[in-house]
């Protein structure tokens, strides 16, 4: 009997023979859900009411309704596979133990206890072969505790090895700062990965990287979840007093100039960096007769769950098309606040169609829209307060 190989993890994919099978476009969505479960449950027989409670809670006639299933599936695969797939004993039914079967599971829980044993940073490697969430494609009930619990056990095995580099001493940062950024696009409220990714980018002072995902999480916890991050987290940027009667040499001080004036793109600065900011602009402009404009952006969002998305987009954009000389920052999910010199006021309007631009050539109309407000600092009368500014699309 040939080996048979399952990927669970992401997309549900079989292979046999030297072919891959994408399972859910092979049988569609509830039988390849019914096979995921059988070849979860591999090792034991999967009782009526087993079935019962992952497939048909609710049905007024579930017996009735696992024979069909079990009928459709048997069909449905021996149109591929020349062999059985299920079998039927007086307890339930269960995936063939005559089927040699390898589940890339497995190899995640092999790996994962040498990880926690060992702690050593190359047995994170495992998890490159294992990308996704476990069963991706699907929202079954019975899927999402399983789930959640591989997705905590592959977060610990981060952590574990990012406080063991910690400890050590001698962190490898590169590797810990890649490791988490991956780790994050999969679990965003992981307070301990966002703790060693911002720390990890600190310690190599990529601070405006730092303070750019530092703010947009602080804001995603408060919108999203109602809670502060915690204070571990935010005590890493708010550590500046410990840096004060530090006998710092010159060349220190230059070396940190000549590293910073490395980097490309806008400033991007904290809402009360911002503010203050502003209010200096605003007397420079009174004094020196200069075109300083402040613009925000605000993006009216026509579809649901794109906020994220949205804003991503518009804050790349703003990389790509603003100058290092000009000043952003991020008040909320959605709004953006910019500071900009211009050598003719005229030209802070060719600023703004460029950025409306490169946004709708990413984002259709149809899905949002981006609204600005601009004033020229030279009409603020009041530099403590924010001008009252229309709004134009």
């Amino acid at each position: 009997m040939k080996e048979i190989n399952f990927k669970m993890f992401g997309r549900f994919y079989l292979n046999y023979d030297n072919r891959q099978y994408d399972v859910s476009e092979m049988l569609g969505r509830q039988l390849s859900s019914l096979v995921a479960y059988f070849v979860y449950y591999r090792n034991r027989i999967v009782s009526k009411d087993m079935l019962i409670s992952a497939f048909w809670p609710e049905s007024e006639n579930p017996n009735s309704a696992i024979k069909y299933a079990i009928f459709r599936l048997r069909n449905e695969l021996a149109k591929t596979f020349d062999f059985d797939w299920i079998i039927t004993s007086k307890m339930g039914y269960m995936l063939n133990p005559e089927l040699d079967v390898v589940v890339d599971l497995d190899k995640f829980e092999d790996n994962y206890s040498k990880l926690l044993a060992d702690k050593n940073f190359s047995d994170l490697k495992f998890l490159d072969e294992m990308t996704g969430e476990f069963l991706e494609e699907f929202d079954d009930e019975w899927i999402l505790s399983i789930r959640e619990y591989f997705s905590e056990s592959k977060n610990k095995a981060i952590v574990t090895i990012c406080d063991e580099e910690f400890r050590k001493g001698s962190p490898n940062y590169a590797e810990i700062i890649q490791v988490c950024k991956a780790a994050l696009e999969i679990n965003q409220y992981s307070e301990s990965l966002i703790y060693f990714y911002c720390r990890s980018l600190i310690e190599t002072r990529d601070y405006n990287k730092a303070l750019t995902y530092f703010e947009k999480t602080k804001r995603k916890f408060q919108d999203e979840l109602g809670i502060p991050l915690s204070d571990n987290i935010r005590e890493l940027f708010t550590g500046a007093e410990s840096e004060v009667g530090k006998t710092v040499r010159i060349d220190e001080i230059s070396k940190d100039f000549e590293e910073d004036s490395l980097a490309n793109g806008p400033l991007f600065c904290s809402q009360l960096t911002f503010k203050k900011l502003y209010q200096i602009y605003v007397r420079k402009a009174r004094r020196d007769n200069s075109n300083y404009h402040i613009l925000l952006f605000e993006i009216k969002s026509l579809k649901a769950n794109k906020q994220d998305y949205l804003h991503e987009a518009l804050e790349n954009i703003l990389v790509e098309s603003l100058r290092r000389t000009d000043i952003y920052t991020s008040f909320t999910t959605n709004n953006f606040g910019i500071l900009v010199e211009v050598k003719q006021s005229e030209d802070i309007f060719v600023v703004i169609e460029r950025i409306q631009k490169k946004f709708y050539a990413k984002v259709n109309s149809k899905v949002a829209r981006l609204l600005y407000h601009e004033r020229s600092l030279n009409k603020v009368e009041d530099a403590n307060h924010f001008p009252t500014i229309d709004q134009k699309q």
